[in-house]
C-alpha cells in the first residue's frame, strides 16, 4: 500500500513557525486462515534549509487498535528525519522516516492510523526553511493460523505417504 500526498509541506521565510499536520486512518484485515503480524511504514520527502538558524523536522507516529479490544491501542513513533541538516542555498535534500508496528497475537482486523507533523522555521528574514512529504509506503505481514498450518502439514504428509507407497514394490 502506498500514498503520494499532494501539497503536504511546511515552509517559513520569517521567524514564524509553519506547522502542518495530517492524520489518515484505515482498516487492515487478514485474509481467511491468516493473522496479522505487523506493519512497516516508510515515509520520504525532501527539504531545503538556508541559514544558520533555519530548522525543519518531521515527527509523527503510527497507532494500531485491535477490533477485539478497541479500548487498547499501541502507538509507535517515527524514527529518522528529526532536526534535518542544513543545505546549501538552492539545493534540496531527501529525508526518510520509518515506523515498525507489531500487532497483538491472533489479530485479524485492526484500525491503522498514520499521524504526521512537519515543522519549519527560518529563524530570521534572511533564512529559508522548507520540508515536504512525497511518499508513504506501508507493508503488512501476515501468518497462517495454526489450524490452517497444521492442516497444510497434514495434507503434505498424506501426499508424501501416498507418493512413497506408489514407489515401493509390491510383494507377490
Amino acid at each position: 500500500l502506498f500514498f503520494t500526498p499532494d501539497e503536504f509541506s511546511a515552509k517559513s521565510t520569517t521567524k514564524q513557525w509553519d506547522i502542518t499536520n495530517s492524520t489518515i486512518s484505515f482498516w487492515i484485515e487478514a485474509d481467511a486462515g491468516h493473522y496479522l503480524k505487523g506493519a512497516s511504514l516508510v515515509e520520504q520527502g525532501d527539504y531545503s534549509l538556508f541559514g544558520k538558524s533555519a530548522f525543519a523536522s518531521v515527527a509523527g507516529q503510527t497507532r494500531v487498535v485491535d477490533i477485539r479490544d478497541p479500548g487498547k491501542s499501541v502507538a509507535v513513533g517515527l524514527t529518522g528525519a528529526k532536526n534535518l541538516a542544513p543545505t546549501p542555498i538552492g539545493e534540496i535534500a531527501n529525508w526518510e522516516a520509518t515506523s515498525l508496528q507489531t500487532f497483538a497475537p491472533d489479530a485479524s482486523k485492526v484500525k491503522f492510523t498514520i499521524e504526521n507533523l512537519l515543522f519549519a522555521n527560518a529563524g530570521s528574514k534572511s533564512n529559508y526553511a522548507f520540508v515536504e512529504k512525497k511518499y508513504i509506503g506501508l507493508t503488512v505481514s501476515a501468518v497462517p493460523e495454526p489450524e490452517s498450518f497444521a492442516m497444510l502439514l497434514a495434507g503434505l504428509g498424506l501426499i508424501g505417504a501416498i507418493a512413497l507407497r506408489r514407489r515401493l514394490p509390491t510383494a507377490v
